[in-house]
């Protein structure tokens, strides 16, 4: 496939390439023929053919939502807007939608649920289509592609939408990087987000935590403690990555202690209970005895016994 840069950076709501990009896959689907043109009732028009626009309305109830919808939270903020904007000027921009496989005489949403959820809230019962045949693998391209080109997905949903094209319909890397328009390795680096642990996922679709600050987490046995701690703390990226730099330095190894000098600790600490530390270096003649205090008292009784009174 080879992207159609005719349409190349055009706004949203002018068409159905403007609507969900340059990508191959919707300039195919695009180019695809339309499949036939239904009334409201969702019976099939006699001549089969579309509008001058290519947008029919249909009932609202005939129109089921899309298997393939990567999303899973919708902002209810968000879509409380959305309500508000249909109230005063119904839908604009048309859905996407194709035959339903299973339910003669329905539609499946292939691109535009929240216009769908939002249109039930205000209350309307037609909304403008635009009907296209579409299978399986073209459909779950175009819910992946609409959502991340518009940034509507959590980092998570994007990262389970590449997932779910690659296992089910077999992409490589390389070939979904060019049908999304990302990098092979922003496909790469995002499913790797995947391999934390469930209650990480779901601090980063929660909005607790981003993707960049629990990157440096990804196969750790410490990640959830970890990452609840950086969203107390609110560390940034960088913050984290030294984090788990000082955690994964191995620790000094201690000197070992001379028998000797080990006795004269142990005497030191039973005769002035205070923990008492000797290190002593035979090599370069020099050594430190360092005396941990607990309170006021011990520190001058300390410097009473040094000064000898």
């Amino acid at each position: 496939m080879t992207k159609d840069k005719s349409n190349k950076n055009k706004g949203l709501g002018k068409g159905l390439s403007s609507l969900l990009g340059d990508s191959a896959a919707v300039a195919s689907l695009r180019d695809a023929p339309a499949a036939p043109m239904a009334s409201t009732d969702g019976s099939a028009a006699a001549d089969n053919q579309p509008a001058a626009s290519g947008t029919i309305a249909v009932a609202i109830t005939s129109i089921t939502p899309s298997r393939w919808q990567p999303r899973q939270r919708f902002d209810d903020d968000a879509l409380a807007e959305l309500v508000t904007s249909i109230r005063h000027h119904g839908v604009v921009q048309p859905l996407l939608v194709r035959p339903h496989p299973e339910k003669s005489g329905e539609y499946e949403l292939i691109a535009g649920e929240r216009r769908w959820r939002a249109a039930q809230q205000a209350g309307l019962h037609e909304l403008p289509v635009l009907v296209r045949d579409a299978d399986d693998q073209m459909a779950a391209e175009i819910a992946l592609i609409e959502n991340v080109q518009r940034h509507d997905l959590s980092v998570i949903e994007e990262a389970a939408g590449y997932r779910r094209l690659m296992e089910d319909f077999g992409y490589t890397q390389e070939k979904l990087a060019q049908i999304v328009g990302k990098s092979r390795s922003h496909l790469a680096n995002t499913m790797r987000l995947l391999t934390l642990p469930q209650p990480v996922l779901d601090m980063i679709t929660d909005g607790q935590v981003t993707g960049g600050q629990m990157r440096p987490l990804i196969g750790r046995d410490d990640a959830v403690s970890l990452a609840r701690s950086v969203a107390a703390r609110g560390m940034s990226a960088r913050q984290v990555e030294a984090m788990v730099a000082r955690l994964d330095k191995p620790a000094p190894e201690s000197p070992a202690i001379d028998a000797n000098i080990a006795e004269i600790e142990k005497k030191l600490a039973e005769k002035h209970g205070l923990d008492i530390a000797i290190r002593f270096n035979s090599e370069k003649g020099s050594g430190k005895i360092t005396i941990a205090c607990t309170s006021l008292e011990q520190f001058d009784a300390m410097i009473e016994v040094l000064e000898g009174k």
